[in-house]
């Protein structure tokens, strides 16, 4: 192996290294609920299971949400929307619908981004390509972009945890810089 080779290779293994950090950073809770809104829904359905109420757990909104876990925040906010709908209120039910698909965006995208992360480091470990590890960094950075548009929909409800949607966006952009600088040294 020439010199080139091995500080290309070493140049990837850094890549994916900073890779795996933002996929680490995207493992932890970036969105906190409202410890009032948390407390009380989690006190109600409670209170209802108590009396004997069954799937009233199903209403009690988590204290925070990671990516992964965005499925279960979609899932509560659509319970309360058609609770809201059985009531007369449509208005409610459509603003919550637009929540539940910002929430889903989020996870689809943070899915789709740590495949394509993984499938692009072995092709860039392997084959020297790096057009699946670009399109996995570039797919958790619109996660990033939409996990911040739900945020501004969740306004008053919930906050982003910035320190790891931060982390994860400048790991992310690092693991591209890196590998783009030394690409070009190469």
């Amino acid at each position: 192996m020439s010199g080139s080779e091995a500080n290309s290779e070493n140049s990837a293994y850094v890549a994916i290294a900073l890779a795996a950090a933002a996929v680490v950073a995207s493992l932890l809770p970036w969105l906190e609920v409202d410890s009032v809104v948390s407390a009380l829904s989690g006190a109600a359905a409670g209170a209802a299971s108590s009396l004997g109420f069954s799937g009233v757990s199903d209403y009690a909104f988590g204290e925070s949400y990671s990516l992964w876990s965005m499925p279960s925040l979609a899932g509560t906010i659509e319970r309360y929307a058609s609770l809201g709908a059985a009531f007369g209120n449509s208005s409610a039910d459509a603003g919550m619908g637009t929540i539940t698909l910002m929430a889903w965006i989020c996870f689809i995208a943070w899915i789709g981004s740590v495949v394509l992360l993984g499938l692009g480091s072995y092709e860039l470990l392997r084959k020297g390509d790096i057009k699946k590890f670009k399109n996995g960094g570039t797919l958790l950075l619109f996660c990033i972009a939409a996990f911040y548009v739900l945020v501004g929909m969740l306004d008053g409800f919930a906050t982003a945890i910035v320190l790891p949607t931060i982390a994860c966006m400048l790991l992310d952009c690092a693991a591209f810089g890196w590998l783009k600088l030394k690409m070009k040294k190469s």
